[in-house]
């Protein structure tokens, strides 16, 4: 049995596909990025992740991230010992910036999932500062190991 589909019409499909699809401001720009993230060397899979989310909202490569960076500050902040972190920050900046600008984007679960993750590469930016599995971070001067992960202990206040 062959149905035509008339010029305008949308078939039963596409209105099934349609349904599936992301509404989602900030995931949507994420399926419109140029090309694939290019990873880059100097910074940690989590900050790798955190600016590749960065470009595809922004809606330029990771590479073109890097060099708006290289062009626009000073070299004071390009010193290696900096550079993965102040990258970073760069790209944050930018991203924050720019999703902020709407007025919806504090119910966005996306972009509530990026800022977090945007702290967390903050700590370890660089390739070389990633943090070993089982290794306690110490918030406030304590901590406690939970599966492996270390969660601080939180102070009760009264009201």
């Amino acid at each position: 049995m062959e149905t035509k589909q008339h010029e305008g019409e949308v078939s039963i499909l596409d209105n099934i596909m349609m349904m599936f699809r992301r509404r989602d401001p900030i995931a949507s720009t994420a399926d419109e990025a140029p090309n694939s993230p290019t990873p880059i060397a100097a910074l940690s899979p989590l900050a790798n992740s955190v600016v590749a989310r960065c470009s595809k909202i922004l809606k330029m490569s990771t590479k073109e991230l890097q060099n708006a960076f290289d062009a626009k500050m000073p070299g004071s902040v390009k010193q290696p010992t900096n550079y993965a972190r102040n990258l970073l920050e760069f790209c944050s900046y930018r991203t924050i910036n720019a999703v902020t600008a709407r007025s919806d984007y504090l119910s966005n679960k996306e972009f509530r999932r990026l800022t977090y993750d945007m702290m967390l590469a903050w700590e370890t930016p660089d390739s070389e500062s990633t943090q070993i599995d089982g290794e306690s971070t110490q918030i406030g001067g304590e901590s406690t190991q939970i599966g492996g992960e270390s969660m601080p202990k939180l102070r009760q206040h009264h009201c």
